[in-house]
Formats: C-alpha cells, sequence, structure tokens
C-alpha cells in the first residue's frame, strides 16, 4: 500500500474541500437562478446574476476558512476579478444559446441557466485553482 506525503495529503484535503465548497455555491447558484427564473419571473441574465452573487460570496467566505485556510494572503481583489470574468463568460454562454434555433422553453429557460452554470463553473474553477488560491512561496523565512 502506498502512503501519501504530507504534501500530497494536504493537497487531496484541499481539493477535496475545493469541491465540496464549490458544489455548495453550484447548489446556490442553481437553485436561486431557477427561483429567480420560474417562480418570480425575472430575466434570465437578471435572474443568472442573483444566485452567482450569492454563490460567489459563500464561496469566497468558505474556501478563506476553510478550503484554503492556511493561506496567508488576502486574495479578494483576484476574487472579485474572477468572479467577473466568470460572470461575462455566464452572459455569453446565455447570449449564445438564446440566438440558437430552440424551443423557447431551451432557449430562454432552465436548461439554458444550467449549461451556462456548468461552462461558468469550469472556467472559474480553473483560474481560481491557478491564480487566485494558488500557494504563494513563503519569502518571510530564512535559511
Amino acid at each position: 500500500m502506498m502512503s501519501l506525503s504530507n504534501a500530497q495529503s494536504a493537497w487531496l484535503g484541499q481539493a477535496i474541500r475545493f469541491t465540496l465548497v464549490s458544489g455548495t455555491g453550484v447548489l446556490v447558484d442553481l437553485g436561486l437562478g431557477a427561483i429567480c427564473r420560474s417562480l418570480l419571473r425575472l430575466d434570465l441574465h437578471l435572474s443568472a446574476t442573483v444566485g452567482f452573487t450569492a454563490a460567489c460570496a459563500l464561496n469566497y467566505f468558505l474556501h478563506r476558512r476553510w478550503t484554503f485556510q492556511g493561506t496567508k494572503n488576502r486574495r479578494a481583489i483576484s476574487y472579485v476579478i474572477t468572479c467577473l470574468l466568470t460572470l461575462a463568460i455566464r452572459y455569453t454562454v446565455i447570449t449564445l444559446f438564446q440566438y440558437l434555433p430552440l424551443p423557447e422553453v431551451l432557449r430562454n429557460g432552465v436548461p439554458t441557466l444550467m449549461a451556462a452554470v456548468g461552462v461558468s463553473f469550469t472556467v472559474n474553477f480553473l483560474v481560481c485553482r491557478a491564480w487566485v488560491f494558488r500557494q504563494r512561496p513563503d519569502f518571510s523565512t530564512t535559511n
């Protein structure tokens, strides 16, 4: 049986926490977006924004407190930039779907919102992992 090093074990724990937090965020995102669109009859872009904003706030708090608890640098600005990029991608997907020759319920409804969440979630994960929450070297200690 192969044992994990401390670094591998730490990375695995972080990956599991990231997945749990992000999964919770997707549920909040899709849930609020679907409620806003289906029950409140809000515009699809506005519905996507409401769900996305709530999920971003929740995810940032949970990532800072739990997922990446050992990080020393504040990452709020880079996280906000990432969220704005992700939201722009989500809007692009929604807009593209609205121009496709699909039935109205697919083009301008919850299925389009789900597709947009899927694409933007993937982009958000990649950018967060590579830029926002990457481990930065600690130059404060000397050997």
